[in-house]
């Protein structure tokens, strides 16, 4: 009776059963009440939470845009958008190219690169020089830079001339069939269609035209050679120490002179440098008696007096006319009586003396006339003048 037995300790009806503990109605959940369905009620469906295509998830029409219409310079070469030749070719922005405003350099060494130097127009643009100097011929005329006449300096960025010059004129001046860039005497647009010899130019700078040049041996020559050495008027040296070198010097009248002129030659008359005669020994007045003497081509030389000593009669006098050019210089001309003293008086115009002095000795004496060189034009040479005494 104590002891569990089949009756006491477990019943069909205290012990779960099929019916108390578990049944289908109460406990488990079923379709309709606990677990979270397809359609209503937990579990993210297709139209609520899960991004879509048209709401989260970025798409080509709201958050791409096109790297070539996007106002940025995406490859970071400076050029931006249609600018940069790269959308062109490839349709994006894909770095640096080979032209010289888009290559990353500074290929003209001013300090500015690509976009950043002034030259630059585009990225196109293959030289960030300017046109006078960036070693192409900008114009089409033949010629590059400094050689264009369209060009006033390196930094001029405009070739561009009206073709006034003979090399530069689309014309062939010299008839030999080849016209500007193409005529072998051009060597620049500055140039003239003619050869060197006959082209009014000096071509060489040593200041000899053509023929004048020493270098020149016909009209046809082509050159004129440069500095010559074909004599001292043609060596580049100032030779005579006057400052003045070569074809600048007045005493060059061609390449071939020398630049320091002869030393004066002295007339017939020498040496008449001194008023009386042998004082000093050799040297003396040239003499003359009563009469009329005409002497032309005497020559005043720097540092030489010309002495002139004409006899008179005792009621008579001297008359002394001397004349010369005075582009050639400035002469003094005096008179001195019998005693040799100055006589005052003389009428000088320009390139004339003209006086006369009547005896005061009341018997035959003499009188005397001195010509001097005040000034010349060329000092080594002299004053070059003629000289009428009348004695009487």
């Amino acid at each position: 009776d104590d002891s569990a037995d089949d009756d006491d300790v477990v019943d069909d009806d205290d012990s779960a059963d099929d019916d108390d503990v578990v049944d289908d109605d109460d406990i488990a959940p079923d379709d309709d009440d606990t677990l979270p369905d397809d359609d209503d009620d937990t579990l993210p469906d297709d139209d609520d939470t899960s991004p879509d295509d048209d709401d989260t998830s970025p798409d080509d029409d709201d958050t791409v845009s096109d790297p070539c219409a996007d106002g940025a310079d995406n490859d970071g070469d400076g050029w931006i958008d249609a600018a940069d030749p790269d959308c062109d070719a490839l349709g994006q922005e894909a770095g640096f190219g080979s032209a010289e405003c888009n290559n990353g350099a500074d290929d003209d060494g001013t300090g500015g690169t690509d976009s950043d130097d002034d030259q630059c127009d585009d990225a196109f643009d293959d030289a960030e020089a300017a046109a006078c100097d960036d070693g192409q011929d900008n114009d089409g005329d033949g010629w590059e830079n400094m050689l264009d006449p369209g060009c006033a300096s390196p930094e001029d960025d405009d070739e561009s001339d009206p073709g006034s010059t003979e090399c530069n004129n689309g014309i062939d001046d010299d008839g030999d069939g080849d016209i500007d860039f193409a005529d072998s005497d051009c060597d620049s647009g500055f140039d003239v269609e003619a050869p060197q010899c006959s082209d009014q130019v000096d071509n060489d700078g040593d200041g000899w035209l053509d023929l004048q040049d020493a270098g020149c041996s016909a009209p046809t020559d082509d050159d004129e050679g440069g500095i010559d050495n074909a004599g001292e008027c043609s060596d580049g040296n100032d030779n005579d120490g006057d400052s003045l070198i070569d074809a600048a010097d007045p005493e060059c009248a061609n390449a071939t002179d020398p630049e320091s002129p002869p030393a004066c030659v002295d007339d017939a008359l020498e040496d008449n440098d001194a008023r009386l005669p042998d004082q000093p020994p050799g040297e003396g007045p040239t003499e003359y008696n009563v009469g009329v003497f005409a002497l032309p081509a005497q020559v005043s030389c720097p540092a030489d007096d010309d002495w002139y000593m004409v006899q008179m009669s005792g009621s008579g006098g001297l008359t002394v006319d001397v004349s010369w050019n005075p582009a050639d210089g400035e002469l003094l001309v005096e008179l001195y009586d019998y005693a040799g003293a100055f006589v005052p008086g003389g009428a000088t115009d320009v390139g004339a003396f003209s006086q006369t002095y009547s005896n005061a000795a009341g018997v035959d004496a003499q009188a005397f006339a001195l010509v001097q060189a005040v000034s010349a034009a060329d000092a080594l040479v002299g004053v070059p003048y003629s000289i009428t005494l009348t004695g009487y």
